[in-house]
């Protein structure tokens, strides 16, 4: 979260820097040309004066000064009489130039040409004269662009010294708006006095909270429940999940086993015993198939049913019952044994009897002779 604020912060300012250095630079840009028209307005108005009062000897004084702004004379057939920088024996006719066009026509004219080439631009202001003729003023300055392109490197310097500034600046808010969020108490949503932004969700964590204790209550009841009765039966009963692994066991088998609750729970079950009865028993009912075997440890005999736990066609895991055979497996020995010693002691007398009774059905012993 904090890398998040932390990027979004600066990525958010140093846009607005390069946004705004830009607009600054256009704003400038367009009061300092719109200045320099008023300026060359000015120029021209100035000069066209002085030439009425004083003749074509002004153009000669100011080319003498040199004179920043670009001066050109034009008759009223467009020939060029007089330009401050070029010689006008080279130059071509200016009578259909926009600015010295609307000079002939309405008294003040004014055009602006672009360079695309150079990337200059240049402000035309023609005035016509008392005798006729046309005086024009002009200047050229950089496009926008080209201002632009110019000022880049000053604004890349000053734009890496604001980043900079910046970054500081958003890692120090980004950890002041951090920091109260990481201490805050969430076993007590309520006790903590944060933003009020915070309030509905520090709310429903409350509700979340009280929630999952009730629910905890609940599953410990039954938890203790569950523990009450598999902890008090005499048959062992281990639960594990669908990879063998130990999940609960009782009292029983782990006496069975020899083993010890805390070294028991999510360790395999074949860490307790590795007989193949107990690993065919796990192996089947994984595979969603009862199983019934019995196995020997010392000198007990224990039956051990594997049955799985199924939820639709997945199987969750497997529950073994483990039932001590031992005594009655001894009380059936017993059995076997008092049915064999009474068969051999009633057979002998039996066959005496049978004997007696076959001769007496048989007339084969006298009448005076039967007791």
């Amino acid at each position: 979260m904090k890398k998040r604020i932390y990027k979004s912060m600066l990525i958010l300012i140093i846009v607005s820097i390069l946004f705004t250095a830009f607009l600054i630079s256009a704003v400038i840009y367009r009061e300092f040309y719109l200045r320099m028209q008023q300026e060359i307005r000015n120029e021209a108005h100035f000069i066209s004066v002085g030439f009425n009062q004083s003749g074509e000897t002004i153009l000669s004084e100011l080319e003498e000064n040199d004179y920043s702004s670009r001066i050109t004379w034009i008759a009223n057939d467009g020939t060029v009489l007089f330009d401050s920088i070029a010689d006008v024996k080279n130059m071509e006719n200016h009578r259909d130039r926009p600015e010295i066009a609307g000079a002939f026509e309405y008294g003040s004219g004014e055009a602006i040409h672009i360079s695309k080439t150079l990337g200059t631009q240049t402000f035309y202001r023609a005035i016509r004269l008392k005798d006729g003729t046309v005086l024009r003023v002009s200047a050229t300055t950089n496009t926008v662009y080209k201002s632009v392109v110019d000022f880049m490197p000053h604004i890349a310097l000053i734009s890496l010294l604001v980043i900079m500034l910046t970054m500081f600046i958003a890692n120090l808010l980004t950890k002041k708006i951090i920091v109260p969020i990481n201490n805050l108490n969430l076993e007590n949503p309520l006790s903590n006095d944060i933003y009020d932004e915070l309030s509905p969700l520090l709310t429903r964590m409350a509700k979340q909270n009280e929630q999952i204790e009730l629910q905890f209550n609940k599953l410990k009841v039954k938890q203790d429940e569950f523990n009450a009765i598999t902890e008090n039966i005499d048959e062992g009963i281990i639960i594990l999940n669908n990879k063998g692994q130990i999940l609960s066991i009782n009292k029983k088998a782990l006496s069975i086993f020899g083993a010890e609750l805390t070294g028991s729970i999510n360790k395999h079950i074949l860490t307790l015993n590795r007989s193949l009865p107990l690993q065919k028993a796990v192996e089947t009912a994984l595979d969603g198939e009862h199983y019934e075997d019995t196995f020997v440890k010392g000198k007990n005999t224990f039956n051990l049913v594997a049955s799985p736990v199924k939820d639709k066609k997945l199987i969750n895991g497997v529950i073994l019952f483990i039932f001590d055979m031992t005594e009655r497996q001894a009380a059936e020995k017993m059995r076997r044994e008092f049915s064999a010693n009474v068969s051999h002691e009633l057979k002998t007398p039996l066959t005496s009897i049978l004997g007696y009774a076959e001769l007496m059905k048989n007339g084969m012993v006298k009448y005076e002779d039967i007791p």
